[in-house]
């Protein structure tokens, strides 16, 4: 699949954010749109309910995506913090992975 096979498509995003052990969740975000943009660079941008002033961003990465029986897709990322310790003002690392298997 080519990024731009994405644009219009509805879409079921979810991002779960998960501490440096890997298994604490510590945040979870879920939208349900319409791809409304599609850069190699900048992401692939959701219009959140089809508003397009209400815009979400994910990865620029089809891997995490996968077409569900009625033609929309979902597409699944799991974020883990890489710091234990962090100093306020200092830059909090993140790693993004595709979530290939999750279960709804």
């Amino acid at each position: 699949m080519l990024l731009n096979d994405l644009l219009s498509v509805s879409v079921d995003a979810r991002i779960q954010y998960f501490d440096v052990d890997r298994s604490t969740l510590m945040h979870q975000k879920q939208v349900f749109g319409i791809v409304h943009n599609v850069d190699a660079d900048q992401g692939i941008t959701i219009a959140v309910e089809g508003d397009k002033k209400n815009l979400f961003k994910v990865p620029p990465a089809s891997e995490a995506w996968s077409m569900l029986l009625d033609g929309s897709y979902k597409v699944r990322w799991a974020v883990y913090r890489t710091q234990e310790d962090r100093q306020d003002s200092v830059h909090e690392w993140w790693s993004w992975e595709a979530q290939l298997n999750s279960v709804d």
